[in-house]
């Protein structure tokens, strides 16, 4: 099963899934004509990630996201907002995006992951929140 990795409001999960980002709007105009460009995430939660990726995103940027969870079908579409950036020598850039609502945002959706509970005394022994066997 997954462990949280600390005791924040809400609860974050090491995960490396792929993703992909687009600035829609920063303060500096040139970040918005990059094109999207992929990512990894660290850590996910209900509201935010801690993504990787070869390219620093301003704090404040509003970030579109479409991360891809492994073991599950399709993508989240996400809208986010960039609310920390460091360089990690050995791993790159690293960001704190915090999911904000928005048109057309899987955010309901991907919150029920958090929620999810399975149902039945096997699945609760052999799965965790994802499906995933442990």
């Amino acid at each position: 099963m997954l462990k949280p990795l600390n005791n924040r409001k809400n609860n974050r999960y090491a995960r490396q899934d792929r993703l992909i980002a687009q600035v829609l709007a920063s303060m500096h105009s040139a970040d918005t004509e990059k094109p999207s460009w992929p990512a990894k995430t660290l850590d996910i939660s209900r509201r935010g990630l801690r993504i990787m990726g070869g390219d620093s995103l301003p704090i404040g940027a509003v970030v579109d996201l479409w991360v891809e969870i492994a073991g599950l079908k399709g993508r989240f579409h996400l809208n986010s907002e960039v609310r920390w950036s460091s360089m990690d020598d050995r791993l790159g850039y690293i960001m704190g995006v915090e999911l904000r609502e928005g048109l057309g945002s899987d955010i309901g959706h991907w919150e029920r992951l958090f929620e999810k509970k399975p149902s039945t005394r096997r699945q609760r022994k052999t799965n965790d929140a994802w499906g995933n066997a442990v």
